[in-house]
């Protein structure tokens, strides 16, 4: 399908020179029998209609109507005269084009297309049938901006069971550890609970709840990525996980915003003008989350992007002198002030661990270790003090497994556990490792149990792992198991603890 992008702007220009408004459209347009007469229309942006005879292979066909001009190109109709989905026939959407760059009817095609599947904002698709098809609820609601001072920086305990997203019937909702609904399936996607909070939505627009399914964020907002399943765009949040206190929100609408705070009732921080006075006149783009009181930031872009961290009171940590910035934990951060040249530092802004910029990347500390690399592939679990592990090791090797395997990929402990891949078997074994890095369980070694999202590397929370199996306990078959989504064809969600037993197990 073709992506590119018209010259609008140059476009527009050679169209109307000064004009600046929609042109009203004419009584009565030239009906096209074919696409030439149409593509001449267009090029021309004069009021024309065109119907195709023929449907797509799925059976759907439109409506195509010229507009009229706008400040920078021509504005067209689309609407679905026949369609496999009765909802959608009479439903119509707008977008723009560059007249000149609509060389046969694929092009116009292609628009339509990218369109429907949420992509491209340089078209200006919007219309009531957008909105069905992206699963769009209109424009975004302004979020309310907080007063005082930032209710961040602090860790909040919730009440209540441990909530689990669990599928059912193509939709998410949230279980307790018996298995009992606790919030009835009803969204697209979801992420877990933190705090009380979670991101839930469709493929295209994202909100927050809490456990008691209040919405305290609209399910209004899209993230600034997308995977395409099936001819349709699924956007990833634009919130991070809450952590002591508040989420981080960067959101797309025609292009990244930089991001903010959010606190737990929904309204926003230091968003735009509203940053404290130690970042004003500064160009802030990013924020971490909230840990131990600190928040890196990031300022400028590219290669002239610096990392520093600022407290919940607006005050500047550490000065914005790193290319690499984490979040501190047992009082360590991870920070790089060149590439192949970072540490772990103080929050005073001091290498601490090492003592000298030698280190390649690394995680947060949690449960007392980090994910360290000393190189570009070289992986260990470090301590305070010293190296803890860099092989995992099997309590009893069974035919061609060695004692002893080097790390591929690994996540972050939880709960006492941290996911690896292992160099073992072209890096494709996952197992779950103990922090003496002696091996608790292979997930693929379970009774009927074969893991389809291993390269997902799964973590704990909340004292279980989410894994999505192969329905027959053998293959996975061909889809793409990191999506999250609620339905997949040859494959299910289960939920393990710490010694590899199946505790929740979605229902097909």
């Amino acid at each position: 399908m073709s992506m590119k992008r018209y010259g609008l702007v140059a476009a527009g220009a050679a169209l109307l020179g000064s004009a600046a408004v929609l042109q009203s459209v004419a009584a009565a347009p030239v009906e096209c029998a074919d696409s030439a007469c149409f593509l001449e229309s267009v090029a021309q942006c004069e009021d024309a209609v065109f119907a195709p005879r023929e449907g797509d292979a799925i059976g759907a066909r439109g409506r195509y109507r010229i507009l009229g001009p706008t400040e920078y190109a021509c504005r067209l109709e689309f609407t679905f005269v026949e369609n496999p989905n009765p909802a959608l026939v009479g439903k119509s959407f707008t977008f723009v084009i560059d007249p000149s760059g609509m060389a046969s009817a694929d092009d116009l095609r292609d628009v339509v297309a990218t369109c429907l599947m949420g992509g491209e904002a340089w078209y200006q698709c919007e219309g009531p049938l957008i909105e069905q098809a992206t699963g769009r609820a209109g424009p975004p609601r302004l979020l309310e901006g907080g007063i005082g001072s930032l209710p961040c920086g602090r860790s909040v305990d919730v009440g209540g069971p441990e909530l689990y997203p669990m599928p059912a019937d193509g939709k998410w909702g949230y279980v307790d550890r018996d298995g009992t609904w606790h919030i009835p399936p009803q969204w697209d996607q979801v992420r877990d609970f933190h705090e009380g909070r979670a991101a839930v939505g469709g493929p295209a627009n994202w909100g927050i709840i809490d456990r008691d399914s209040r919405e305290v964020v609209p399910l209004q907002y899209q993230g600034t990525s997308f995977v395409t399943v099936d001819n349709r765009n699924w956007y990833s949040p634009p919130f991070s996980a809450y952590s002591e206190g508040c989420t981080v929100m960067t959101h797309f609408t025609t292009e990244t915003q930089p991001s903010f705070f959010i606190d737990r009732d929904g309204k926003a921080w230091w968003r735009g003008e509203a940053q404290p006075e130690a970042l004003r006149g500064r160009d802030i783009q990013r924020f971490g989350r909230f840990s131990e009181g600190l928040a890196w930031f990031r300022e400028g872009f590219g290669e002239e992007a610096r990392f520093g961290w600022v407290d919940s009171a607006g005050d500047i940590a550490i000065e914005p002198e790193f290319t690499q910035a984490g979040r501190f934990s047992d009082g360590l951060a991870f920070a790089a002030v060149a590439d192949g040249q970072g540490a772990f530092i103080s929050p005073e802004g001091s290498p601490l661990l090492p003592r000298k910029w030698m280190l390649y990347n690394a995680g947060p500390f949690s449960d007392g270790l980090a994910r360290v690399s000393a190189g570009a592939f070289d992986l260990a679990y470090w301590s305070h003090d010293d190296v803890v592990f860099e092989k995992v090791r099997f309590p009893d090797p069974k035919g061609d497994r060695p004692a002893n395997a080097e790390i591929s990929e690994a996540g972050d402990f939880r709960d006492g556990r941290a996911p690896v891949i292992t160099g073992f078997r072209d890096g494709n074994e996952l197992v779950y490792v103990r922090r003496d890095g002696t091996v608790a369980f292979v997930p693929d070694d379970l009774e009927g149990i074969r893991v389809c999202n291993r390269r997902a590397l799964p973590e704990f929370h909340q004292g279980l792992v989410r894994l999505v199996v192969a329905d027959d306990g053998a293959n996975c078959g061909n889809e793409g198991y990191t999506r999250g989504l609620a339905r997949y064809e040859e494959a299910h969600y289960v939920y393990l603890d710490t010694g590899g037993n199946v505790i929740l197990r979605q229902e097909k």
